[in-house]
């Protein structure tokens, strides 16, 4: 078995089914990461998180707040090569995979969504 057979990557790369939802969660990944960066205070004391009972519970600088989209990108690469792995044997369970990874990629995106929403409550 060849390392990277281009044709059957190609192929599997052609199917809407996985190529969009790849696509978007890329997309999304992405606008997560460059919203961090236009609206996250520049700063060594950036609020991560949120507690209801102790308020605002962990500070981290700007790489701290990055490795949200990066371990989501990360997520996705590796998704995608198990995808194609399978995708050999079976197409239907690749498909799966992708519509899991958007199901991650949109929980990613709600939790950068509230950690930016604590930073600009602040």
């Amino acid at each position: 078995m060849r390392l990277l057979p281009t044709a059957a990557l190609a192929t599997f790369f052609r199917d809407p089914w996985v190529h969009y939802p790849y696509g978007f969660a890329m997309f999304v990944l992405c606008g997560v990461a460059i919203s961090f960066v236009a609206f996250l205070p520049a700063g060594d004391a950036v609020p991560l998180h949120y507690n209801v009972y102790f308020g605002i519970d962990y500070l981290g600088d700007m790489a701290t707040a990055l490795r949200l989209p990066l371990v989501g990108g990360i997520f996705v690469i590796m998704n995608a090569t198990v995808a194609w792995l399978v995708w050999q044997h079976k197409q239907s369970l690749a498909r799966f995979l992708a519509l899991g990874t958007v199901a991650v990629t949109i929980i990613i995106a709600l939790s950068a969504s509230l950690t930016l929403s604590i930073n600009l409550a602040t």
